[in-house]
């Protein structure tokens, strides 16, 4: 069965399917988000919402999006990739605190005992809540004997790990983007689809129709988003797209393994733990919410996206580089001074395969005659939790040294924010921490389209079976001018 986020999955792609092929066919213009919104709801009667009215404006607004501006039309806001489309939000309207029928207005009543704000009166057949003077103190619904008064949240506020996911005062949700790490989980949690990412289709197609290189930098969690389709079958589909070239991020991962399994060493020797720094919303995270761990503990190492966008500066130095992955963070990430010259833009798997639906292509009817240079199987099991942190001990391994390094690999936002806490008060016992803040890491992510992890993990060991024999120390020994490291200060 499908989940509420994956059907909205579908009517977002289905907007950015259209404005990706008036793209290739250099149709687009100001009137394009009216005329999506009539084509894709041409009929009077609704299907999903009050009225036919609200469902073409939401999909206004998804074009708009799609297009590379606000919801509204207006241009983006600098820095602000995620963003709450008021026309889907508005149907929700929950209270946190409500009273249920099972109140029974008892003797005592307790709940207005412990009510500060007199917010609770007597009602015909139960207790009430007057929503002009509660607090949400939640105070009434502990006092309850019959645990009568619930207490609840609104998920995309319950999954936002940092409180940037806000409400104005007519319940419309907004996100304060300077407490945003654009993690994406409002993005997958909302069952009404009313918070998404902005989109970067249209320069991409821009580049490609004006005949520019466009390389791709692919990131290890394609493995598995096509279906059955094969690595080489997907690269094949991507060319058909109009990419010019491909990098697998991988192997910028295997030149990531071998700096922070050095940096990690050094690190253990000296009675210090270290941080991975792949996830881009962890490291944000501890930038934001443990600033002494993000100096202290976090590794200085760029990312695989980071060294991949170096790769192909080297091989390609006038293409345009599209990273592709299932990462909203990663669009956020790309502005930071230690990418900014290296990668030009970041598009999710949902929108790469918007534009495969736009040129018609299946990756899956490919020939899958590509030859694309592979990375180690550690590179690519970047994309698995806990894979991060094993990569090292696989580094370490590899080159014959007797050091193996303790690993804790934590994922999902809960289990992410536990463990910075538990590394910034010195409980933390093994030497590396390894953070994903989506459930199951990166093939798992908030743009993933992978049904079950499972069987893309027995996918990936298929494929990874041409890559066995690769080394982990083969990316740097090729790349010798990669510089690897950043400074913290001034990212």
């Amino acid at each position: 069965m499908l989940s509420s986020f994956d059907q909205f999955n579908g009517f977002k792609k289905a907007v950015i399917q259209r404005v990706a092929e008036k793209a290739y066919n250099n149709e687009l213009n100001e009137n394009s988000p009216n005329e999506i919104a009539l084509e894709l709801h041409p009929y009077q009667r609704p299907k999903y919402r009050c009225c036919v009215y609200k469902e073409r404006e939401i999909a206004r607004e998804r074009a708009y999006l799609a297009m590379g501006k606000c919801p509204d039309g207006s241009e983006q806001i600098p820095n602000q990739f995620i963003y709450v489309m008021e026309a889907a939000c508005d149907d929700c309207n929950i209270h946190k605190v409500r009273i249920t029928d099972n109140c029974r207005k008892c003797l005592f009543k307790p709940c207005t005992k412990a009510c500060n704000f007199g917010a609770i009166y007597e009602g015909d057949s139960k207790m009430h809540i007057d929503y002009s003077k509660c607090k949400e103190c939640t105070l009434c619904a502990q006092s309850c004997p019959y645990s009568s008064i619930l207490v609840s949240d609104r998920p995309c506020h319950r999954a936002c790990p940092t409180g940037a996911l806000k409400y104005y005062d007519n319940q419309i949700a907004y996100i304060e983007d300077k407490e945003c790490i654009n993690c994406g989980q409002c993005t997958a949690s909302c069952p009404f689809g009313a918070i998404s990412d902005i989109s970067f289709v249209v320069p991409v197609i821009k580049d490609i129709n004006a005949g520019k290189q466009v390389i791709a930098l692919v990131a290890p969690a394609i493995v598995g988003q096509f279906a059955k389709a094969s690595l080489n079958q997907v690269y094949e589909g991507l060319f058909k797209l109009g990419f010019t070239g491909i990098v697998e991020v991988a192997q910028g991962a295997d030149i990531t393994t071998k700096y922070e399994a050095e940096e990690a060493v050094e690190a253990k020797a000296e009675g210090r733990k270290i941080t991975t720094s792949c996830c881009p919303a962890f490291v944000e995270l501890l930038k934001r919410d443990f600033p002494k761990v993000y100096e202290n503990n976090t590794s200085d190492v760029l990312s695989p996206m980071g060294i991949a966008g170096q790769m192909a500066r080297e091989k390609f130095p006038n293409a345009t580089t599209v990273f592709v992955g299932p990462c909203v963070a990663k669009k956020a990430e790309r502005l930071l001074k230690k990418n900014a010259d290296n990668i030009d833009y970041v598009l999710t798997f949902t929108e790469l395969t918007a534009m495969m639906r736009a040129k018609k292509v299946d990756p899956i009817e490919m020939a899958g005659d590509i030859d694309v240079e592979g990375a180690s199987v550690s590179g690519r099991n970047f994309c698995g939790a806990g894979g991060v942190a094993k990569s090292l001990n696989d580094y370490l391994s590899e080159i014959g040294s007797d050091v193996r390094l303790t690993l804790k690999a934590v994922n999902g936002t809960a289990d992410c924010k536990q463990a910075a806490k538990d590394l910034s008060r010195g409980k933390q016992l093994e030497d590396v921490l390894e953070g994903m803040m989506c459930k199951g890491g990166c093939i798992g992510g908030v743009s993933s389209q992978v049904p079950n992890i499972f069987v893309a993990k027995s996918h990936a060991k298929k494929e990874n079976l041409s890559v066995k024999d690769v080394k982990i120390s083969k990316a740097s020994e090729e790349f010798k001018n990669i510089k690897p490291t950043y400074e913290k200060s001034e990212n």
